[in-house]
């Protein structure tokens, strides 16, 4: 991996002037300077902990300062209920990508290069002041020499190499900390690095994000009231998307809803129905639903912006969902249980008793509420810091879910303060249902089963003999987990060491009883040494009894 010492050193100094030295050092970033390394060995082992990191609003501050990598970072883990508590999601949710725009110099040359035309000949206007300027890239209005009016977004220069770089870092950086501290490889941190770079790689490569648009377009064609805008890809690369131009609303904008005439509480049904039937339906969804990208056209219809981020759910993992839904609608605890296993696989043992009592109260605190009444949103929430506690890990996809699920129900009580999202949820397990029961479904699934019909007939014999090859090579061993045996095993060796004292003690009578009775004379001679031996020896061995058996009690 690069070294990449320059930025290695800016982070190290953002990282100790915000107070985390030891969060640095520990982490081998400042390992190459050698007043960093004395500090950290002169600190005692369990102060080495940077007190900055149980303040959410210093950890906030300081991602800002690292810059566009970590506040991307920050937002992601703002969705993370599974690896983050409660309070830092909320202060890294304030987290923005929002910075001063590149100058127009530099994005004509970009949008120049990557064309390969001058600007005056694709386009007939060109706004030199960008509509949004975020960390990755900026939007300008434009209109083709043929009069249609567009949107062009154009990549930043020199954003890849900046944005490689800082995941080479926070790589080897995590790498360093699964490395000394146990619980953060039960997170699995770098598999977190390894989400975290695929969804960075697809912001990077505007084609993607074309294609997303189209993928989403393609699923509502027979679903009225949805708008994409179309991409153009003639004047498309991977660093600049050139698609069509929308006007309309914002869609949060209440006042200006009124004004056309436009009936907010079936707009906000629309929206929401919209948003669930990506997820639940399509398996394939926008990953940032929020106001400013969704306008509403005159007529009504919903306009979706911006296809940078988008998310995946498996058929699988949407069942289980709507029958977590499902059984939480239904109060029904054990169930419950059995959906969040299947969603939610646990990284070791699973304590089933202590997981049910923790769901059973989270059915408990609602169950005094209609559904229509139980807020959705803090109901997942709460769930995610339950699977949290109980070390299950869940889907990375569904901390996406919770945060577009947090969105539509903010959105929704905006445009209707009697918004229902639960009465929204529960009618899609008929229709996921419906769905599975369709024919080219039940022809895939039938299928499904065939070829592993086929495969595991055709392993079998393989499989049956590499079982009696390793039988008569190894034998058959048992396994038994010892945790469960310990109260027993302590059991027994206070028992023993109870049996072992007392047999010392008789065999300690019996030689003193003996040597008198074959030495007369030998023992009116050691009588008093004899005598104070035997009582120091038979008071201890006989307290030691005593306390084992109180102990015992």
């Amino acid at each position: 991996m690069p070294l990449h010492l320059q930025r290695q050193r800016e982070i190290v100094e953002i990282l100790t002037r915000n107070g985390f030295g030891v969060l640095a050092t520990a982490s081998g970033l400042a390992s190459r300077w050698p007043s960093s390394r004395i500090v950290h060995a002169l600190t005692p082992v369990e102060y080495r902990i940077d007190p900055a990191l149980r303040s959410p609003t210093i950890v906030r501050r300081t991602l800002e300062e690292l810059g566009p990598t970590f506040i991307k970072l920050g937002q992601i883990l703002s969705t993370r209920a599974d690896l983050v508590p409660p309070a830092f999601q909320a202060e890294l949710a304030k987290l923005r990508t929002a910075v001063p725009p590149e100058d127009f110099a530099s994005i004509r040359a970009t949008v120049e290069a990557e064309l390969g035309a001058p600007l005056a000949e694709i386009f007939a206007t060109f706004e030199e002041r960008p509509l949004g300027s975020a960390s990755i890239g900026q939007t300008h209005a434009a209109t083709f020499v043929d009069g249609r009016a567009v949107v062009v977004k154009v990549m930043r220069t020199g954003v890849e190499e900046a944005l490689r770089t800082d995941i080479d870092i926070l790589r080897g950086l995590v790498g360093q900390v699964q490395r000394r501290w146990a619980q953060a490889r039960t997170l699995d941190l770098l598999g977190f690095v390894d989400e975290f770079d695929r969804q960075i790689a697809g912001e990077l490569d505007y084609t993607r994000e074309g294609h997303n648009a189209e993928r989403i377009a393609a699923n509502f064609a027979h679903r009225p009231g949805l708008r994409v805008p179309h991409i153009y890809w003639e004047a498309s690369t991977s660093r600049v998307l050139t698609m069509e131009r929308l006007d309309g609303v914002a869609i949060d904008d209440v006042a200006a809803l009124d004004a056309a005439g436009i009936d907010r509480v079936a707009l906000g049904k629309r929206a929401a129905t919209f948003i669930l039937d990506m997820v639940l339906i399509d398996g394939f969804f926008h990953g940032d639903p929020h106001p400013g990208n969704l306008l509403v056209a005159p007529d009504g219809e919903i306009q979706l912006l911006d296809y940078g981020m988008v998310g995946s759910l498996s058929e699988h993992h949407r069942r289980q969902l709507v029958t977590l839904v499902g059984a939480f609608a239904a109060r029904d605890a054990e169930k419950l249980s059995d959906a969040v296993l299947a969603l939610a696989p646990p990284l070791g043992r699973v304590d089933r008793p202590a997981l049910d009592r923790a769901l059973g109260h989270l059915i408990a605190e609602y169950s005094d509420k209609p559904l229509a009444e139980v807020p959705v949103v803090p109901v997942f929430n709460e769930l995610l810091e339950i699977l949290r506690t109980q070390r299950l890990k869940p889907p990375p996809e569904l901390s996406m879910v919770v945060k577009m699920l947090t969105m539509v129900d903010g959105l929704g009580r905006v445009l209707d303060p009697g918004f229902d999202m639960m009465g929204l949820l529960r009618p899609y397990g008929v229709k996921l249902l419906r769905q599975r029961l369709e024919p080219d479904a039940v022809l895939r699934t039938l299928l499904s089963l065939a070829s592993e019909g086929s495969a595991l007939g055709a392993e079998f014999p393989e499989q049956v003999r590499r079982l009696l090859r390793r039988y008569e090579t190894e034998g058959v061993h048992i396994g038994v987990d010892d945790r469960s045996l310990a109260p027993a095993i302590q059991h027994l060796d206070a028992l023993g060491d109870r049996l072992v004292a007392g047999m010392l003690l008789a065999s300690l009578i019996n030689a003193v009883g003996a040597l008198g009775a074959t030495d007369r004379n030998w023992l009116s001679r050691a009588r008093g040494p004899l005598l104070a031996a035997g009582a120091t020896a038979a008071l201890g061995l006989g307290g030691f009894l005593l306390d084992s058996l109180r102990r015992r009690r």
